[in-house]
């Protein structure tokens, strides 16, 4: 389609009317123009849309040809105007929110977006085009419970099998920071307050895909204060607060899952109420917790198998970096998750924890860590000093969740016989107190097991006789305490006690 003289024209008039509705908008700094908007100039809002929306469709479709690409900036600032206009008509007075939606203002803010998004790369007026219409769409359904329904459906039951079909998507895939960012407004807009629409959402297949994305966004994202990172965050978070996570995460190991994973460890850790752990800890949500641990300790143990050298890792060529490292990024986020909700649990979650397998898998990933990272007790031993960083940070990593995995066992133990009993019929016991001794890897790991130790035994006659009939009191006697005089006994009450010298560790025996 050449655009002859007479079109040219057409579209200049145009343009300047679309200008001078953005000039006339309702906006704080024009209080004398009305915030209202009647029937009637919605009406001829949608005219102009879908005038503009037609040849803009066109010239899309014969963009190949001579003569026709040049009208897209001009297509697309007009576009912009009446989103602006839009934008703040619908921001002012909430009735214009209505009355834009009887009119179809709604569907061609979504064309619009759709058909923007598509010359962001090339024109720099349809990446504002597209911005400006994310938020034109995102003013119109803030607070409105009847248009916020009416997009989700309109837009995810309808594409339900083509997620990249939707509006959200569009705005999501925008080389434009701008329209990335409104897009991300119009979902926290759409869904915030709103539990059962934030369920629908997530159980759509083009919300699901929408959420995958949000989630490896929020996972790669390393500046914790960028906005796109505190608009990620903030869908999550009421996602998880709906109690809908669970539909949306699975236990692939894979990085949309580990920004998942993310923003739950961040959620849990920023959220000292036992009863928000309580909440958000569903069974579901624990039973795919369960399944990434040991996805995570399968995924591990390959790896492992992999080596030559398992025992030790001690090459870069019998580690499979990329495996490891997002290995790493979901066990550690899922260790940092039940760390959180073992702190301090409400009887509710203890019992459903107690029912899970997550103090089994728990058990397994330390036992298996125990056995591919043995302790070692002279420095020299370390990995040396001609090994890549990667591997040497995988390595520590790796050895730090050793300290977090003894941590949770101690908190779900916590003053819980069942729990207690059940770690130390499963070996638990055993492998906490195979942790009382040195280990130049990680220092401080006998600190975590003597506090884990103390909450295992504690009122538990069977633990504590355990722990006599092995002799591990005294097989734990850590040198560098002896040296300034101290020692570890167990006392009666199954507490572990630190004598102050050897005469009084004597006495006590």
């Amino acid at each position: 389609m050449n655009y002859d003289n007479t079109s040219m024209e057409r579209l200049g008039i145009i343009r300047q009317q679309c200008a001078a509705y953005r000039e006339e908008s309702p906006h704080p700094s024009r209080p004398h123009i009305e915030t209202a908007v009647d029937n009637e100039t919605w009406n001829r809002i949608h005219s102009h849309f879908q005038e503009l929306l037609s040849a803009a469709s066109d010239t899309n479709n014969d963009s190949g040809r001579e003569g026709t690409v040049p009208q897209i900036p001009l297509q697309m600032a007009a576009l912009t105007d009446l989103c602006v206009f839009v934008r703040n008509a619908a921001a002012m007075d909430r009735g214009n929110q209505d009355k834009s939606s009887s009119a179809g203002i709604v569907d061609d803010i979504i064309y619009t977006i759709k058909l923007a998004a598509q010359h962001d790369i090339a024109y720099s007026e349809a990446a504002n085009c597209a911005a400006l219409a994310g938020q034109a769409l995102s003013n119109m359904v803030t607070g409105n419970k009847k248009l916020q329904h009416m997009l989700v459906e309109k837009e995810l039951t309808s594409n339900s099998s083509l997620p990249s079909e939707t509006a959200y998507w569009y705005l999501l895939a925008s080389t434009s920071n701008k329209a990335v960012i409104s897009g991300l407004v119009l979902i926290l807009n759409n869904l915030k307050g709103y539990a059962g629409l934030t369920k629908m959402f997530c159980s759509s297949q083009a919300g699901k895909a929408l959420v995958a994305v949000i989630g490896e966004r929020f996972g790669e994202s390393e500046d914790d204060e960028a906005e796109e990172k505190t608009l990620l965050y903030a869908i999550l978070s009421g996602i998880i607060e709906c109690k809908c996570l669970e539909l949306v995460l699975t236990d692939e190991l894979v990085p949309k899952v580990c920004g998942l994973l993310d923003a739950l460890a961040v959620y849990c850790n920023s959220n000292s109420d036992p009863a928000i752990y309580n909440r958000v800890s569903t069974n579901d949500l624990l039973q795919t917790i369960n399944a990434i641990l040991a996805s995570c300790s399968t995924a591990l143990l390959r790896i492992f198998r992999s080596s030559n050298e398992a025992e030790t890792i001690a090459s870069d060529d019998i580690m499979d970096m990329q495996s490891i490292m997002v290995v790493h990024h979901a066990l550690g986020s899922t260790i940092s998750i039940i760390g959180s909700i073992t702190t301090d649990m409400l009887p509710a979650l203890v019992a459903r924890i107690s029912e899970s397998n997550l103090v089994q898998q728990t058990i397994a990933l330390l036992g298996l860590l125990s056995r591919q990272l043995p302790r070692i007790e002279k420095a020299s031993m370390r990995i040396n000093d001609s090994q890549t960083s990667s591997v040497a940070d995988s390595v520590a990593h790796l050895f730090m969740l050793k300290r977090d995995l003894i941590q949770i066992l101690g908190n779900v133990a916590y003053k819980n016989p069942v729990i207690q009993d059940r770690i130390r019929e499963q070996d638990g016991l055993a492998l906490v107190l195979d942790h009382m001794r040195i280990d130049e890897n990680h220092p401080y790991i006998k600190e975590y097991a003597v506090v884990a130790l103390k909450h295992l035994l504690e009122g538990n006659n069977a633990s504590q006789e355990y722990v006599r009939h092995m002799g591990a009191i005294d097989t734990v006697q850590d040198p560098r305490m002896a040296s300034a005089g101290l020692y570890t006994r167990l006392g009666e009450d199954g507490r572990l006690v630190i004598a102050r010298d050897q005469h009084q560790h004597q006495q006590q025996q």
